[in-house]
């Protein structure tokens, strides 16, 4: 009996914002799981976006902000069916002083 795990990798990067200028950038991959394969051989396939998120530890604002990347889960396709997600982004407080969307 064969299971098959499907893995591949996106890249992500981050930009680091210090009064208001850009004063760098990193930039890195991450894995996610494209596909899983089940012993009758039938897939089922992720789908996903990248996405980013803006955020100060200093500031309610972000005007002066890094940015973060990440991987959102997006869609499953069974092999009889589909389901999709979505997203909102709303903004938070992060500590005493800071921000996130």
């Amino acid at each position: 009996m064969n299971l098959v795990y499907t893995k591949k990798y996106t890249e992500i990067k981050n930009n680091i914002f210090q009064d208001g200028k850009l004063v760098g950038t990193e930039t890195y991959c991450v894995p996610y799981l494209e596909k899983y394969t089940d012993a009758v051989e039938r897939e089922t396939i992720y789908g996903y976006e990248n996405e980013t998120l803006d955020f100060s530890f200093f500031e309610k604002n972000t005007a002066n902000h890094s940015t973060t990347g990440f991987i959102m889960l997006t869609s499953i396709y069974y092999p009889t069916s589909l389901t999709s997600y979505s997203y909102e982004k709303i903004k938070r407080n992060l500590g005493p002083d800071g921000t996130t969307e």
